[in-house]
């Protein structure tokens, strides 16, 4: 390779950037000399070649190659094969920069247009400086080779240089591992009869019959039901209301064999039997169990309690009469038949109640209050006569200062 097919970039360079003979261009560590590369007709020229028997720098890359253009050498590429002029062309290699020529930039930059950059997708990575091709649905990136590449995005697979959508089992097509339009396969839900098939999995009612799914009818058994009117799962109807075998009975469609035997501690006269009836479970409670809210229980003892009262199972129990004191419900729950504020009273108490006008005296209930015990009536009295509120026996005295019976 020539020494001027090399330096053809760095005149280029020198020339574009107004060099005078013995400045050098930063970066290279060249110096130019007009005396030796030229200027114009007759001498070397940075811009490509130029008259008779000039040389060009125009380009070098790669190998480098040279090639006479009307007597001149021009490094348009790598080395070629010879041309008509007699020279050799180097139209083969890709050149270095978007110049044409060796890269002059430093630190891994490459040369594009008129400025060292960085390999990037918009500028053809490390391929040229034309920017890299962009599908759609896609993210461009340089690949670990510093070629052009390209990701896709959610959903899409590379096909080629594009992006394609997958295959869904929506999609209104027949893709993926489908085996009919969105249906069959290992993916998507199964396949009605008259469907595509390629196995018995790829069917939803029957078996995969020479690659068409079929269907499987339904028996009364299968169904699990006694209607009269059950779907066979193909399109027809079947009668099972014949189908329960006894002692089972069809109820709501479902054969069901109803209770016989009542529930452990129920005692309901309507137990329900699970089938729509009921049975009788009222003699259920054995021994001093009785039944309360459908339930056997056992009622608590008297011990402790008088009159008429209800046991803890909800059933009324007689604990015989009460004593004068006693706490009590009702008047039947006393042995004096006066039930008064809770407590059974008489007239024996020594206490002024059951409607006496004195202690165990007088009123409706008691006996005839002696002399001088308070009363209100003469009916009160032994003696018959009540003077102002007393029981007396010899008539009203003019003044009395309380009131007592007296005789």
């Amino acid at each position: 390779m020539g020494r001027n097919s090399l330096l053809g970039p760095f005149v280029a360079l020198a020339l574009a950037a107004g060099c005078a003979t013995g400045e050098s261009l930063d970066g290279t560590g060249l110096t130019y000399d007009a005396a030796v590369y030229g200027q114009g007709d007759g001498g070397q020229s940075a811009a490509g070649a130029s008259g008779s028997g000039a040389s060009s720098g125009a380009a070098v890359s790669g190998a480098g190659g040279n090639a006479l253009s009307s007597g001149g050498n021009t490094g348009a590429g790598g080395r070629g094969g010879t041309s008509s002029s007699g020279g050799s062309s180097g139209a083969g290699a890709a050149p270095d920069s978007g110049a044409g020529g060796s890269n002059p930039c430093a630190g891994g930059l490459k040369f594009c247009g008129s400025e060292c950059v960085e390999s990037a997708p918009d500028n053809g990575c490390d391929t040229g400086c034309t920017a890299c091709p962009s599908p759609s649905n896609s993210t461009v990136k340089c690949n670990a080779s510093g070629a052009c590449d390209f990701d896709c995005a959610t959903n899409y697979s590379k096909v080629g240089s594009a992006c394609v959508a997958d295959p869904t089992c929506s999609d209104g097509a027949k893709n993926g591992t489908e085996t009919d339009q969105d249906c069959g396969g290992d993916k998507c839900p199964k396949c009605d009869p008259g469907k595509a098939c390629k196995a018995d999995g790829d069917c939803s009612k029957g078996p995969c019959e020479s690659g068409v799914c079929g269907c499987t009818a339904k028996t009364c058994a299968l169904a699990a039901s006694c209607a009269s009117s059950v779907d066979d799962g193909c399109g027809k109807t079947i009668d099972c209301s014949t189908s329960c075998a006894s002692p089972a009975i069809c109820y709501q469609d479902k054969c069901c064999t109803a209770a016989t035997t009542c529930p452990s501690g129920g005692c309901s006269k309507t137990t329900k039997d699970g089938c729509g009836g009921t049975i009788d479970c009222s003699a259920n409670c054995t021994g001093s169990t009785v039944c309360y809210q459908d339930q056997c229980c056992s009622p608590k003892d008297c011990t402790g309690r008088c009159g008429h009262v209800t046991d803890q199972c909800g059933s009324p129990l007689d604990c015989g009469l009460c004593a004068d004191g006693a706490v009590c419900a009702a008047d039947a729950d006393c042995s004096s038949g006066d039930c008064e504020n809770g407590k059974c009273v008489s007239c024996t108490d020594g206490k002024t109640n059951h409607g006496e006008t004195d202690v165990d005296c007088g009123g409706a209930n008691c006996a005839k209050c002696p002399d001088n015990k308070k009363c209100s009536s003469n009916a009160d009295c032994q003696s018959n006569n009540c003077c102002n509120g007393l029981s007396i026996s010899n008539g009203c005295l003019a003044v009395l200062t309380s009131k007592v019976c007296k005789s």
